[in-house]
């Protein structure tokens, strides 16, 4: 709660933001989680993504959206790895000047396919894909990758905003589903 307050109140531009999540298929989850240091290819391949779309949106490359990354790696219930990144990203870009130019548009699926092929290519030069598996993932058709944007948030709603930057520090689990029993296990 107090990085949340922090970062609404601190780190994050006074600009509309978003909700970003970048997941990977299942395929590739078991690498992850037998090599974590992959978790940072992860967060950087998303920034990087978020990066490369916007600016081709405004066909400048001088300009940078604000970003805050958090990696996660649980799922819905907790013990099953899926790692992934949730993001609050600028709905717009910042010039060299400071001068912030809302977007004009978005389309994830298009942040998707570059953060596909971004990673595949990342993972392959890390030696952790070869080049044959990694042609097939680029075959797929359903590719197993997802992006989601969620809606922009004004920055005069800081309560909504705090809420999301509560969402993307979330625990695995939450406390008050614990239960401890009688023989000192817990149970979820």
């Amino acid at each position: 709660m107090l990085f949340a307050e922090k970062l609404t109140t601190e780190i994050l531009a006074p600009v509309p933001h978003r909700h970003w999540t970048f997941s990977i298929p299942r395929v590739l989850r078991g690498l992850v989680e037998r090599d974590r240091k992959l978790l940072g290819l992860l967060s950087q391949t998303a920034y990087a993504a978020i990066l490369k779309t916007f600016q081709a949106l405004f066909d400048r490359s001088d300009v940078r959206p604000g970003c805050v990354i958090s990696l996660q790696t649980h799922g819905g219930y907790g013990a099953n790895f899926n790692p992934h990144a949730h993001a609050l990203v600028s709905d717009g870009v910042f010039t060299r000047k400071g001068e912030f130019l809302r977007l004009p548009s978005l389309a994830t699926a298009a942040v998707m396919e570059v953060f596909r092929r971004l990673l595949l290519q990342r993972l392959h030069r890390a030696e952790r894909l070869s080049e044959s598996f990694m042609h097939n993932l680029l075959s797929w058709v359903h590719p197993g990758f997802s992006v989601f944007a969620g809606p922009p948030v004004e920055a005069a709603a800081l309560s909504t905003l705090e809420s999301q930057a509560r969402y993307i520090t979330r625990p695995a689990l939450a406390m008050d589903a614990l239960q401890e029993l009688e023989d000192g296990n817990l149970a979820l």
